[in-house]
Order: structure tokens, then sequence, then C-alpha cells
């Protein structure tokens, strides 16, 4: 498991952590597991000094093949800054 502290993103990447997907709709039918991978939307925990991101900016953002890593704030992703597509 890695140290967010120590992890520095490079160029304009940006370390994202997903929002949580509830288990269930407001209507009460179960989220499978596969659909809880999905989510595209989260908070920029670090950005690369390319960004134009900050930390704590909430994203929407692509899900292509980002990079996952485990640290002790949960999985991060790395992802590209092209790859978000708004700021919420």
């Amino acid at each position: 498991m890695l140290n967010v502290a120590q992890i520095q993103p490079v160029a304009d990447r940006v370390l994202v952590l997903r929002d949580n997907m509830p288990e269930k709709t407001k209507d009460g039918l179960i989220i499978p597991a596969t659909a809880k991978n999905t989510k595209k939307t989260g908070t920029v925990i670090k950005a690369g000094p390319k960004s134009t991101l900050k930390p704590n900016d909430k994203i929407y953002f692509l899900y292509r093949t980002p990079l996952e890593l485990a640290t002790e704030k949960g999985n991060l992703l790395a992802i590209p800054e092209i790859d978000v597509i708004a700021q919420l």
C-alpha cells in the first residue's frame, strides 16, 4: 500500500479518488458489482505541475484504462488531464 504523501504526479496527470456508487437506487433497485466500477466522478487528491486542476476539485472524467494505485486513502486513479471532461 502506497502513502499518498510520497506520490507526486508528473506533467498533467492527476490522482483522483472516485466517488462511491450507492448500493441501491432511490427506487430500491440493487446495483450490481460490475456497474460500481463505472462511476465517472471524483475528487482530485494531487495534481501534476502542468495540470490546471488543484486538490479538492470535483471532476467528471472519461474512464478509459486509468492506472489504479492502492493507497491508505483507498484506490486512487492516475489519469491524464485530457481525460477530464468537466469540473463540477
